[in-house]
């Protein structure tokens, strides 16, 4: 099959494009199911494709595959210019949040990190998640009321606990305290009152480590305008209120000049800087005041 279609990369046939395709998916970057519901086509169209075998317009679908797989390896060289930052930076808020879940975990209390969006918490519980596989990490959002956290603790636990949300709390306390887990509670600003006094009431009859983290809000809810949390918030061994990046911390992770408009903020600071390194590889420079300057009028601090 050597029909060629005008809307191929010049000199391609349409062998070549299935042999760049079945490189491309055997990269395992996509998979064939994701690619067809990027390209808007069924994947036993790609199937038979791959086969040689395709009933339809060969011509369309070779230009949409191409083109796709093109824009793909465009897209990889853009971003290798920007390094992954995979590692962790060893900070004082790094240091001193995992002194405080530490010690709650030895001492089997509760803890308490918070600060603006952006300082860190959630890197923070999702590295200690990662370091510790008897670590259990809820994400609560703005939907996370009382019933919707004890359903995903359970699912967590891989507890079958049907009936009221009284049963549920007591199966997840009974399991718990048999078992060595620690509860991570992430963006916990958003739980509702009764969510939070069911986080107090399994931590009373199970004595597991409990670590809550959000921002400021957090803390407000837990003092209560009426001392309604009066009950949880005295339970709390330890807190930590991240303070961001220092001057010294910035240069170090992320180079001079990024924390004169980022000012420590981990999120901000990120993003800066990877668009930062993404303009000054366009531009074919360095990265210099001038670069952080553009970038920071592209990206919102």
């Amino acid at each position: 099959m050597s029909f060629k279609s005008p809307f191929m990369g010049k000199g391609e046939n349409m062998q070549e494009i299935i042999s760049k395709l079945n490189e491309f998916l055997e990269g395992g970057s996509v998979s064939m199911s994701a690619l067809a519901r990027a390209l808007g086509i069924s994947p036993g169209a790609i199937s038979q494709f791959r086969a040689g075998k395709y009933k339809g317009d060969n011509a369309a679908i070779a230009a949409k595959i191409g083109a796709y797989i093109d824009a793909s390896a465009k897209k990889a060289k853009e971003f290798a210019a920007s390094p992954a930052r995979d590692e962790i930076f060893n900070s004082r808020d790094y240091k001193m949040a995992n002194f405080v879940i530490s010690e709650a975990v030895g001492e089997r209390e509760i803890a308490l990190l918070y600060g603006t969006a952006g300082s860190g918490k959630s890197t923070i519980l999702r590295d200690f998640a990662a370091k510790n596989p008897n670590a259990v990490l809820i994400e609560a959002t703005c939907h996370t009321n009382a019933n919707a956290l004890l359903g995903e603790l359970c699912e967590a636990l891989r507890l079958e606990a049907a009936g009221s949300a009284n049963a549920k709390l007591k199966a997840i306390s009974s399991f718990l305290k048999t078992a060595d887990k620690v509860l991570l509670i992430d963006e916990a600003e958003h739980l509702p009152l009764r969510a939070l006094e069911d986080l107090r009431r399994i931590y009373d009859f199970s004595s597991t480590p409990l670590i809550l983290a959000g921002t400021e809000i957090l803390l407000k809810n837990l003092v209560g305008r009426n001392k309604e949390l009066r009950q949880l918030y005295s339970r709390i061994c330890g807190k930590w209120a991240m303070q961001g990046l220092s001057k010294e911390e910035s240069d170090a992770f992320y180079g001079t000049g990024i924390f004169a408009h980022a000012k420590g903020n981990f999120r901000a600071s990120e993003k800066l800087h990877k668009k930062s390194v993404r303009l000054a590889a366009l531009n074919g420079c360095a990265v210099g005041e001038g670069i952080i300057a553009q970038a920071c009028g592209m990206v919102i601090l």
